[in-house]
Formats: C-alpha cells, structure tokens, sequence
C-alpha cells in the first residue's frame, strides 16, 4: 500500500520534527531573547530598545530556566542539551570575549574602534548621553549578552560540536545574517572591508567554540583539574577585549 507507506513517512518525519522542537527548537529561541531583542528592538525599531532588552532579561530569568526544569524531568535521553546547559552557558562566555580580542589588531591596521555602536546600544538602553562611560557600560553589557546568546545556541542547537559545525553556523551563518541586517536596517555600506571585518570576528568565534569542547573532553574529562596557570591566563585574555575597549574610549 504506497499510499499507506507514505502516510506513515509523512506521520514518522513530523514526530520527528515536533520531537526536534521540544528537545532543541523551544530551548535555542529561549537563548536566542538578547538577539532577538536586539532585532525587535534596535534593527526594526518594532518597539523601543529598552522595553524589548527588559523583555528579553524576563526571558533569560523566568521561562528559561522553568523550561531547563521542565525537560530535565522529562526528558530521558542524557544528549538532552537541557541536561548541560550549565556547562554550556560556561563554555559560551569564551567565544564572545574571543570574538572581541580578535577585533584589536583591527582596531590598529584599519583604524576600527569594535566599541562604536556599544555607545549607541546604552544611549538607547538608558538614555544617557551617547558619549558618555554609563552608556559605554550598558552598551557593553548588551553586547556581551548579545554575543553569549549565540555562542550559546550552537551548543544548543547542534547535537554534534564539531568544527564544521561551528564554522557553518557561527562562522558562515552569522556572518551572512549579519551582513545582511547591518546593510538594510542599520545604514552600514556593504564594502569589502565591512564583510572581512565581519567574517574574521565570527570565524574566530566559531574556533573558540569548538575549542571550547574540545578543551572539555581532553583536559577537564581526563584530568578533572586545571592548571591554575591556565586559568589565570584565560582570565586575562578573556577580560582584555573589554578593558582594552575601556581604556581607549577614556578621553
């Protein structure tokens, strides 16, 4: 009975697919509420910047960890990303420090402060003065969500952290997605050296990712310590980008 037989494929690929929202879909567009503040809100201006943020930290407070709560109890495959989600959000504030520390040598070979429109994100986040330390401090704080958002939603979204993976998403997606909404909503020219600034950012952000895991399995799961050398070294260079941003925005 091919009619049957097609029934039952078409039956099988939408379990599967409503199976796929429950356990990845509905998590990733509860991590994803900075970005899409930042679309709503600032790109699209559908409503102000500040009530779409102020949302967007309800979701990040409220119905994301009551649905991590809700699968963890129900959800019986230990690949769940639920189950890990600590682990993740740990793993996610690397990629965007990275995505920063990549953005000073720019800053000396192309004349390109990366710190700009963080004045623009506080200005319109608290009304302060557009030049002004406060609304660098709330533009920063933005965009360090902003970016751990979508760190973030690669560990959630693929079941595999693969470097190809990573360079598919955040390397080439992000960057094509990027591209497109700063050219059309934010008055930024589609130059050669907006798109190589843009792709250089999010490639090293994609590596630090993978890296990120990869460090995990090889030195966390095998020798349960970190050489406090190490660590002291990462903070280092994870706090540099924003210090660095800091220091040269001071007149």
């Amino acid at each position: 009975m091919p009619g049957n037989g097609a029934k039952r494929e078409t039956g099988a690929r939408a379990e599967h697919a409503l199976r796929w929202i429950e356990k990845r879909g509905v998590l990733y567009v509860l991590t994803q509420a900075p970005m899409i503040a930042f679309i709503a809100g600032y790109l699209l201006d559908w409503i102000s910047f500040f009530t779409a943020s102020l949302l967007s930290m309800v979701v990040l407070l409220g119905p994301l960890p009551l649905w991590v709560r809700h699968r963890r109890q129900r959800a019986t495959d230990p690949k769940d990303p639920a189950h890990h989600i600590g682990r993740y959000a740990l793993f996610a504030l690397v990629p965007v420090a990275v995505y920063d520390f990549v953005r000073i040598p720019n800053f000396y070979l192309l004349d390109s402060p990366y710190w700009d429109r963080w004045y623009d994100f506080g200005f319109q986040l608290t009304g302060q003065p557009a030049d002004s330390s406060s609304a660098l401090v709330a533009g920063t704080l933005v965009h360090f969500l902003q970016g751990w958002s979508l760190a973030l939603g690669f560990y959630v979204l693929f079941a595999h952290h693969v470097l190809p993976g990573a360079l598919a998403y955040l390397g080439v997606f992000l960057t094509v997605v990027y591209v497109v909404l700063f050219v059309r909503y934010a008055d930024s020219s589609p130059t050669v050296l907006f798109i190589y600034k843009v792709a250089w950012d999010h490639f090293w952000m994609a590596v630090a990712a993978w890296a990120m895991t990869r460090g995990y399995e090889r030195i966390w799961l095998r020798n349960r310590r970190l050489d406090p050398r190490l660590v002291t070294l990462g903070m280092a260079c994870w706090v540099a980008p924003f210090l660095f941003a800091f220091v040269q925005a001071t007149p």
